[in-house]
């Protein structure tokens, strides 16, 4: 789970940074299933001044090219105060991860360019219910977390006490609730669509270290659904 989400925000890093870069020449790409996407691509480019916005966000797409961020150009707008809570383990074995998550926040933040939106964090690792607590009390409308399924299935009942959604990064299917959406890819798709570009290549014969875990189960269950179609 920790190497998942840290390549995770890799890949996120690296794809933002190619969003940035030359929109010169479409090079055809392939889908894992070998569809081909080429054409027209959508051209990213970087906005204008943000100095004369007024108060709407500028649309994601303007004269058919998408913009990669739908900006806020006046940071001193007077817009309604927004604050998100983000529950994350900030220290301990998984402080790290929690450490970058956070960044992440900030820098999205800082790339909307919106003065009344607020980021209030807090570590999960002295317990998810009191981080949770922590964050509702300072009058966070938002939850970003937490990692862990359990975690999760501790948060729900205090956020949902509050009305406030939780958007949780596990990839524990079975923590979604009414108020509570995960973020995580589940088991499901991504055996699928392994099983799927293997088998269109000839593979035939399958092997799989799975955990005996619940997770373990779903991927084990999975797969043999998938080979047997």
């Amino acid at each position: 789970m920790r190497r998942y989400l840290s390549v995770l925000l890799v890949l996120v890093t690296f794809l933002v940074a190619g969003c940035a870069g030359d929109g010169g020449s479409q090079r055809t790409m392939r889908t894992p299933s070998g569809g081909v996407v080429n054409e027209q691509l959508p051209e990213f480019s970087p906005l204008a001044d943000r100095s004369t916005a007024r108060l709407n966000p500028l649309p994601t797409v303007t004269n058919g090219k998408a913009n990669v961020t739908p900006y806020y150009k006046d940071s001193k707008a007077d817009l309604p105060p927004v604050k998100i809570g983000l529950i994350v383990p900030l220290s301990g074995p998984q402080g790290a991860l929690g450490q970058a998550m956070l960044n992440a926040a900030q820098l999205a933040v800082f790339d909307l360019g919106a003065s009344n939106i607020t980021i209030v964090p807090s570590d999960t690792t002295q317990g998810a219910a009191r981080a949770a607590n922590e964050v509702l009390g300072q009058g966070a409308q938002i939850i970003l977390g937490p990692l862990f399924a359990q975690d999760v299935k501790t948060v729900t009942p205090i956020a949902r006490a509050k009305n406030v959604p939780v958007l949780a990064f596990s990839t524990d299917w079975t923590a979604a609730s009414d108020n509570t959406y995960i973020m995580g890819f589940l088991p499901f798709g991504q055996v699928s669509r392994v099983v799927d570009f293997a088998a269109k290549r000839g593979a035939k014969n399958f092997g799989a270290l799975i955990p005996e875990t619940p997770y373990g189960v779903a991927v084990n269950s999975t797969l043999r659904n998938e080979l047997s179609r």
